[in-house]
């Protein structure tokens, strides 16, 4: 089957599954995870396919084993230049290993350039093997950009 873009509400069920998986895993944890919230938002991205990108992986036997949320922006201070970069990006455990994350990155990679990206930037926030995902972007020829920090204020 592969990547849809902008599934069905039967797809995007399992997204929002996935992504209080995600969520559970990620360095985010310790934030109240909203079901609604994430429908909500999903509904707004699927209404504005220029400027977000949604998509499920699909195996022909297992159904939907993956997806991937991202945006593009304008540089602040460019000329109109943007940069696509995702939101996030959800592999279940069976399914890692395999074709989906590298078949949603293409797909992503493909989405932003017929927008006009300059640059696509993709991170983890993942709080166990957080280095997994690093590793395996830079196979698909991404850098190292930066860095990133957070300090609890309340």
């Amino acid at each position: 089957m592969g990547v849809i873009r902008y599934p069905g509400n039967e797809a995007l069920a399992k997204v929002v599954s996935m992504a209080k998986e995600m969520h559970g895993d990620s360095s985010y944890s310790h934030i109240k995870f909203s079901v609604q919230s994430v429908i909500n938002h999903l509904a707004s991205w699927c209404a504005n396919p220029d400027r977000y990108y949604v998509a499920v992986y699909a195996h022909s036997e297992r159904g939907v084993v993956g997806g991937m949320i991202g945006k593009l922006e304008t540089y602040w201070f460019g000329d109109g230049a943007s940069v696509a970069s995702d939101i996030g990006l959800y592999v279940t455990p069976s399914a890692r290993g395999g074709i989906a994350a590298k078949a949603l990155i293409g797909d992503f990679e493909e989405w932003a350039l017929e927008r006009g990206a300059a640059n696509i930037v993709l991170s983890s926030t993942a709080s166990r093997e957080p280095l997994t995902a690093a590793k395996f972007y830079r196979r698909l020829g991404y850098k190292p950009l930066g860095f990133v920090t957070r300090k609890g204020v309340c």
